[in-house]
């Protein structure tokens, strides 16, 4: 799960400003306060990273985003501005030899010439860190084989710290390989006998910064194969354990989608040309291919969510393709309350506006999802359903989620005082974007656990209901 994503002299944001992100965040605020600069910093970072430019620079014109140029989206139009991103995420898995790591990614990224086409951006600067925690019986078996090693910084482990439930390896790599700073201290021979067989990693690091400022961040595949005494030293037992099965920021880049803030009304029949979309698409053009190809389970869920939001239509799905048209369907809708089939054409444009929000949450796994106003054409009351779906869905993903809905954040906080284990305050991340004549700055709102703010609002938000009352 992304944990934080900090932002620095991009389009509204000027001095450093940090977002503290949780299974669902919310961020809110004003029109034109720079709230979706936040989500375009992450689809920045992913279409940069997913497919580089020969420069190293960022991509500003990709799939998902199109920004223009560096000198439009730095800050103030300020071409000596650098600027910078700070992304960390965490992944747990209690069935490796880890229980948790923990990544931070930095960047500087500079501009060379002027604001015509001529000039182009350069990643500056690049620093990576990373963080570990170990299972005690990993440690108990390092231990058996390490009676002392003791690194130069920023990496320094002990004996009697290897006999620690838990263990953190902590170090950083800024444009050179670390590992170099490692004493090689040979393995006793007698020892590495009764470890023979012990698992090591291929391990060498391939996110250093060649002359050429290209960067990659792929990890060379993993395999397993037997030590050899002769071969085997300190510095390896090291490098295999911290680098062990560990994801680099391309891959988790990867698991972000992203749907826009306004979805294209579904369409009756849909010609399926490609078969191997992973998200519905920012305008949800892509849900004909996943009706389709996900069959009945997905249609099921589907409508056992619109049953439980009480929208009074069931999503059924003919195939009318053939050899000659290739896969082809029809979606129709029936009508619950009259048991009519109609088209969706028929129906009121909120069906289209929230199908694309379901099918993605259903069928993503692991992934971070980015959605701008969810609620948009939908009933005040469904608003607040989405809350629930949000919840439902925030164990397998993470939502990311820009919306103006009073709706959506009552039905949260319903769902605090409810006290059902369904969703925790810690679960919920509450950012508001309150534009200044120095840049945009987050504010965090945060909830306790009968759901009530423990920080106030901006004044102007919010509180709309009050003055139109007393006003």
């Amino acid at each position: 799960m992304f944990e934080k994503l900090s932002i620095k002299n991009f389009k509204s944001i000027s001095d450093w400003q940090e977002l503290k992100l949780a299974p669902i965040t919310l961020i809110y605020g004003p029109n034109s306060s720079g709230k979706s600069t936040i989500i375009q910093s992450l689809l920045l970072l992913q279409q940069t990273m997913l497919k580089p430019n020969k420069n190293g620079g960022l991509v500003t014109n990709g799939l998902n985003l199109k920004l223009g140029n560096f000198p439009v989206i730095v800050n103030k139009h300020d071409l000596n501005k650098d600027i910078e991103f700070n992304v960390e995420y965490y992944y747990i898995d209690n069935e490796k030899e880890y229980n948790k790591y923990h990544k931070r990614f930095e960047f500087v990224y500079g501009y060379i010439g002027d604001s015509g086409e001529q000039g182009f951006s350069f990643l500056k600067n690049y620093k990576y860190f990373s963080e570990m925690n170990f299972k005690k019986k990993k440690i108990n078996v390092i231990n058996e084989f390490v009676n002392n090693l003791v690194l130069n910084n920023p990496l320094k482990m002990t004996k009697e710290e290897l006999n620690e439930s838990s263990l953190s390896f902590k170090y950083s790599d800024n444009n050179n390989y670390f590992f170099e700073d490692i004493h090689k201290l040979k393995i006793d021979k007698a020892i590495i006998k009764k470890m023979i067989t012990l698992p090591v990693y291929k391990s060498t690091l391939n996110y250093s910064v060649p002359s050429s400022t290209e960067l990659s961040f792929d990890l060379p595949p993993m395999s397993t194969y037997k030590i050899h005494p002769e071969q085997f030293s300190i510095t390896q037992l090291v490098n295999n354990v911290v680098t062990k099965n560990a994801s680099n920021l391309k891959d988790k880049l990867s698991t972000i989608s992203y749907i826009g803030p306004l979805r294209k009304r579904i369409k009756k029949i849909y010609m399926l040309e490609n078969d191997s979309e992973i998200s519905v698409g920012i305008d949800g053009n892509n849900i004909g291919f996943f009706l389709s190809s996900q069959g009945e389970l997905l249609l099921d869920k589907i409508n056992d969510y619109f049953f439980k939001y009480k929208i009074p239509y069931k999503i059924l799905i003919k195939e009318l393709g053939d050899d000659l048209t290739g896969p082809v369907i029809s979606i129709l809708l029936e009508d619950l309350r009259t048991n009519t089939v109609v088209g969706p054409s028929d129906v009121g444009v909120g069906i289209s506006q929230i199908l694309p929000v379901i099918v993605e949450g259903i069928i993503r796994k692991n992934s971070t999802i980015c959605v701008e106003q969810p609620e948009i054409h939908l009933h005040p009351k469904l608003q607040a359903d989405l809350a629930e779906f949000f919840v439902d869905t925030c164990k397998n993903n993470q939502w990311i989620i820009e919306t103006h809905s009073e709706a959506l954040m009552l039905r949260l906080q319903k769902l605090l005082r409810m006290k059902d284990n369904r969703i925790k305050p810690e679960d919920i991340s509450i950012v508001y974007v309150h534009p200044t004549s120095n840049g945009s700055k987050l504010h965090h709102i945060r909830l306790d656990e009968d759901g009530s703010f423990r920080d106030e609002w901006p004044a102007g938000f919010f509180d709309e209901r009050i003055d139109e009352i007393f006003g």
